[in-house]
């Protein structure tokens, strides 16, 4: 391999190191963990239930969620499969106007 062609080689990299830098950048820019991970004190809060009851729905199934280094989060399909798998919808809902 001559010197032109390593540096070639080394011009190619640096070019493909640059696109993952960005485009990491922009991942970690566009990801919202406020938004799309609930932890164990936004659950209590917005759903208005106990510790224990979120523990108890954790250990029965209920909720899916994730653990990262000890912390317990919830991914917002996790929540909204909570809410639509425990809906009730009332027989004459639909007569109602």
């Amino acid at each position: 391999m001559n010197e032109y062609t390593f540096n070639l080689k080394i011009t190619e990299l640096k070019k493909g190191q640059m696109e993952i830098k960005e485009t990491l950048e922009q991942m970690i820019a566009d990801f919202k963990p406020a938004d799309d991970l609930w932890d164990n004190a936004d659950m209590i809060q917005r759903l208005k239930i106990s510790k224990r009851t979120l523990a108890d729905w954790r250990n029965e199934g209920i909720v899916d969620y994730v653990k990262i280094k000890g912390k317990i989060y919830y991914p917002q399909q996790a929540i909204k499969s909570l809410i639509m798998n425990n809906s009730v919808v009332q027989k004459n809902a639909a007569n109602v106007k």
